[in-house]
């Protein structure tokens, strides 16, 4: 009897689903509309490059967007952290960006620092707009505080780390 092998790669804890409710995003049946606010029009190794999950499209110097399909797999926060809802879309982008690095689709000594940035930036919104639903006042003081404090803590982390995961892709396991 011959024995039926699969191959995978493992890591993910996420898969993109469904509509967004922010107004960054445009959707489209299968797949999601990032535009990346004030990105590099260099690095680039063509205009469109589109993946499987996921993609760049260069519009113009002034409009470049991350193209990510439904079913897209990413991992969430790295590290010793604990994914929350107010990262899940800063960590979203920020695998998307990377993968895309790894990909040599973009350069990592112009995007690598982008997407660290755009990680921090789209977390604090976010974690932020969450803070602010709280119902006490001081509820919201102290949310707003933390997540500015996260939002330094992981930039930090990043910048230092990140660059581990642009070395290593994802190695290809067998089972049974």
């Amino acid at each position: 009897m011959t024995t039926k092998t699969i191959s995978y790669k493992d890591g993910y804890k996420y898969q993109l689903r469904g509509n967004p409710r922010s107004v960054l995003w445009s959707v489209y049946d299968d797949c999601y509309i990032y535009s990346l606010p004030k990105a590099p029009s260099t690095g680039i190794s063509s205009g469109n490059t589109l993946l499987k999950f996921c993609g760049i499209k260069v519009i113009n110097q002034d409009n470049i967007r991350l193209r990510i399909n439904v079913g897209y797999a990413w991992d969430g926060a790295s590290g010793p952290t604990i994914d929350t809802k107010d990262s899940m879309v800063a960590t979203l982008v920020h695998d998307v960006g990377y993968q895309l690095i790894r990909q040599g689709i973009l350069s990592e000594e112009i995007w690598k620092d982008y997407f660290d940035q755009l990680f921090y930036d789209i977390f604090l919104a976010d974690a932020i707009a969450t803070a602010n639903k709280r119902k006490f006042a001081i509820m919201r003081v102290v949310g707003r505080a933390r997540a500015k404090v996260r939002a330094k803590i992981w930039l930090i982390a990043v910048k230092n780390f990140g660059s581990m995961a642009l070395k290593s892709p994802r190695e290809i396991k067998h089972a049974p």
